[in-house]
């Protein structure tokens, strides 16, 4: 079975433009973000436990594929348009499931604050950042999660930044109060940019990432086999002995 990754960079798009046509079912086209620790590009492939469980499920349904990092926009847009299968990894919403076919969900992660050590402030529910201004990668899955949390809370001001990195600049400097992000993915931004003045402030919500199939453009029997063999593998402690190796379950 032949595997291709690779990435774009792009020159000439426009969001919400179909350059070409939809997406062949002779391979499954697998699209993701730059979004560390899950999946990254690390010696020149596209890396994570989302392309390791997507190589097994492949290799064992005997069907070619192909991984690809964009910018996210550019990714969501291949797959309305049909020039890619599936999105991974990422959170399931009532708006997703319009247009994307989840099957089981693969990791469990968490969303929640993270604050200047130096505010000693403890927090124990989203009402205690009110006045806050509070960084977030946006517009995204996170974001919304924390404009949900703060609904209600007063004087918040939200700063959405295009990458997570900047937010967390921000707050290390002490230019923001917060910052809210994935828990594993703000854990290792600060590991990785030595971060000495940020902490993990507050938990605020459990959640699940996914694989999502494009409903319109992909062959429903083909997502299917696709998740019977997920689901399998799940089942049989494979998946789990993946997620070990990065710290995940």
């Amino acid at each position: 079975m032949k595997k291709t990754a690779m990435i774009f960079c792009i020159v000439l798009f426009m969001p919400g433009i179909c350059l070409t046509g939809f997406a062949g079912n002779e391979k499954l086209v697998f699209d993701t973000q730059d979004f560390a620790p899950f999946s990254y590009m690390e010696n020149k492939k596209i890396s994570g436990p989302g392309a390791d469980i997507i190589d097994l499920v492949c290799r064992n349904i005997n069907v070619d594929y192909e991984l690809r990092l964009l910018p996210w926009a550019r990714a969501q847009d291949e797959i309305k348009c049909g020039q890619a299968n599936a999105l991974f990894l990422i959170g399931k919403n009532k708006e997703r499931e319009k247009w994307l076919d989840f099957g089981p969900p693969i990791i469990n992660t968490e969303y929640g604050f993270f604050t200047h050590r130096e505010n000693k402030t403890i927090h124990k529910t989203s009402n205690d950042f009110a006045n806050y201004t509070i960084g977030v990668y946006g517009p995204s899955n996170t974001a919304t999660a924390l404009l949900e949390a703060i609904k209600g809370v007063p004087d918040v001001k939200v700063e959405m930044t295009p990458d997570d990195i900047a937010a967390f600049k921000k707050l290390d400097a002490g230019r923001i109060g917060a910052v809210y992000s994935n828990i594993d993915v703000g854990n290792l931004m600060i590991k990785n940019l030595k971060l000495e003045n940020i902490r993990h402030s507050l938990t605020h919500k459990k959640i699940r990432y996914y694989i999502g199939f494009s409903k319109e453009k992909t062959d429903r029997a083909l997502t299917g086999k696709f998740y019977d063999k997920l689901i399998e593998l799940q089942q049989n402690g494979e998946i789990a002995k993946i997620l070990k190796k990065y710290d995940m379950k």
